[in-house]
């Protein structure tokens, strides 16, 4: 009984994070980051789901001390972050959001320790068919909300209020069916996938359509490895390597045409300018940052010199890496990116290893949040899905047996060694 009741709640407390539909309930919140100082009914709706996470948590308490010493590195991001109050440029901002940021990120701890993969991908394949079914109904039913008819006019939000989060949001959920096989039905499944490439592309957000497409070539790379072991990871990455070597130069050579025939200037959308501005910020303050959600506050912030360059309003870096950066300092961007490739290794192993459902999830995500954060931002955010299922990923791929150093030798494991594997987290 239990079970199944963290189970209702994993979908409930997934659409929260997710920041569908309520972007229409309380239109004074920004975008997906939900920001429940503004608005008492928010506030008690926060309270009420973090309650209930907690409450869970100590139910679960002793695979959830397991699950915190897996994402140790994901935690200490979170913990520099309620640290950076004392440095912070706004210090009651960033003590009330790294306060919930660490709630979120108790939750995605909680959720990875407490559902194998299998069950991860069957709870986030619930939650994004919910999303997805109501996108359609919004801009087919309800087009004044699901779509923009405003500044990207015709194009499509569904039950978000702006066209990049519905694209976002259908990366994800285009991975999640991708990797349901053996845990959705296979024609539930595949209409699914197909509904979440056709809201995408109706979104007209281009950056989520060339994430999705570059996530798609590299998919049989993940078989490779899956199936023929690590031996072959060295010469494909060289090759993969020296393809996109040459791809940066076609592109580099050639930025102008490409980016106009793509319906973009050659600055990706304002992209290098922002870049270029928060550079001379970042400099200022290298080793720890401006405190979490210290730097962008419109003109009433260390954020105004950056808007006075550009001659328009930025509310983030289209960078996550650079949004660390500027939060966290060099400190905080070395903590991530230590949890970041630690995991990619543990997903490596767990791909190759792990016979059970659910094994691609780990790596599809993680290539989902470097490919995509590398123009968009932010990636550390209270109240966020994405930023929740990367923990849960990280504390997930931590419960595989550790990755040994002669992996990277060892021969193929025969298929009937597959099979014997474990399909679940241990316990």
């Amino acid at each position: 009984m239990l079970k199944r009741f963290e189970r209702y709640f994993a979908v409930a407390m997934l659409l929260y994070l997710s920041g569908s539909v309520l972007g229409f309930l309380f239109p004074d919140s920004e975008f997906s980051m939900l920001r429940p100082e503004s608005n008492n009914y928010l506030l008690a709706t926060e309270l009420g789901f973090y309650a209930i996470t907690f409450g869970l948590i100590g139910l679960r308490w002793n695979r959830f001390v397991q699950g915190m010493l897996a994402g140790k590195w994901a935690l200490a991001v979170s913990a520099l972050a309620v640290l950076s109050t004392s440095w912070s440029n706004d210090p009651s901002i960033t003590a009330r959001r790294s306060l919930v940021l660490l709630g979120t990120t108790l939750f995605g701890v909680y959720f990875g320790s407490n559902f194998d993969l299998g069950e991860q991908v069957q709870i986030l394949a619930k939650s994004f068919g919910i999303i997805v079914l109501l996108s359609f109904y919004f801009a087919l039913m309800m087009p004044q909300y699901g779509i923009n008819h405003d500044i990207h006019g015709g194009s499509w939000t569904g039950v978000f209020t702006q066209k990049n989060l519905l694209g976002k949001a259908m990366i994800v959920a285009a991975i999640v069916f991708f990797s349901a096989n053996k845990i959705v039905k296979w024609p539930m499944r595949w209409a699914f996938f197909a509904g979440t490439v056709c809201l995408l592309f109706l979104s007209d957000s281009r950056t989520s359509q060339l994430v999705l497409i570059a996530m798609l070539v590299l998919a049989p790379i993940y078989q490779l490895i899956r199936r023929n072991g690590m031996t072959i990871v060295i010469p494909i990455a060289l090759a993969f390597g020296i393809v996109l070597v040459a791809l940066g130069a076609i592109i580099v050579t050639n930025a102008d045409t490409l980016l106009i025939v793509m319906g973009r200037n050659p600055t990706l959308t304002g992209r290098t300018e922002i870049w270029k501005a928060i550079w001379h910020a970042i400099s200022k303050q290298m080793l720890l940052g401006y405190g979490f959600d210290g730097f962008w506050a419109g003109i009433r912030g260390k954020s105004a010199d950056v808007i006075l360059a550009l001659g328009w309003v930025a509310k983030h870096s289209h960078n996550g890496f650079l949004d660390i950066w500027l939060d966290l300092g060099i400190v905080g961007l070395g903590v991530f990116l230590t949890s970041y490739f630690d995991a990619l290794l543990h997903a490596i192993h767990v791909l190759r290893r792990q016979a059970g459902s659910g094994a691609y999830w780990p790596i599809h995500y993680l290539a989902f949040m470097l490919l995509y954060h590398l123009t968009e931002g932010p990636i550390l955010r209270q109240n966020s899905i994405y930023w929740a299922l990367y923990v849960a990923v990280v504390v997930s791929v931590h419960f595989a047996p550790a990755p040994a150093l002669d992996l990277i030798i060892e021969r193929p494991y025969k298929g009937v060694e597959l099979e014997t594997q474990p399909d679940c987290l241990p316990g």
